[in-house]
């Protein structure tokens, strides 16, 4: 794959990613194939035996003057040509995303968008309901995530509802 002469503008990055279906790109992966959704299809992934998916956010872009519905906001300072501090809105988005870690192959296996107003445990949440439901209850041996998940209502609904009952 060669590089791009330049960045890639907003307006270019937005218009594919309003197009992209995640379907879509697990399939070109192989990983909507059975095969690859069974634990023994991913024996190369393992680490020391466990099949481990790492979660943590990103955020891919932000502007300080373009936003749509579904942007994040917050307040930052700013200076002026003069040296004044001021306040100003800057717009975002972000997404948790999963990861498949191991030797043999590390892939993003899905993701999700934090919602305005939302932490990222609450979007990390729904991202493992979802995976739950597409691989199963006990796909997953190890999920490994950073201090950001580490408070109560997170760990509780993971050993309660994600423990693999």
């Amino acid at each position: 794959m060669g590089r791009l002469p330049g960045a890639i503008s907003h307006d270019t990055f937005g218009y594919v990613s309003e197009r992209l279906d995640p379907a879509q790109l697990a399939s070109r992966r192989g990983l909507d194939q059975p095969q690859a959704q069974t634990r023994e299809g991913l024996r190369g992934s393992k680490l020391k035996g466990l099949l481990v998916v790492s979660l943590d956010a990103n955020e891919q872009f932000c502007s300080d003057h373009r936003c749509c519905a579904d942007c994040l906001r917050r307040e930052v300072t700013g200076k002026s040509a003069d040296g004044q501090e001021y306040q100003k809105t800057q717009y975002y988005h972000k997404q948790v995303y999963a990861q498949l870690s191991g030797p043999g192959l590390s892939v993003i296996l899905d993701f999700e968008p934090m919602r305005p107003g939302e932490e990222e445990c609450a979007a990390a949440l729904r991202l493992l309901r979802r995976m739950r439901q597409q691989y199963g209850p006990r796909f997953f041996d190890v999920v490994v995530v950073d201090s950001w998940y580490a408070n109560g209502p997170f760990l509780q609904a993971m050993v309660e509802e994600l423990g693999g009952r």
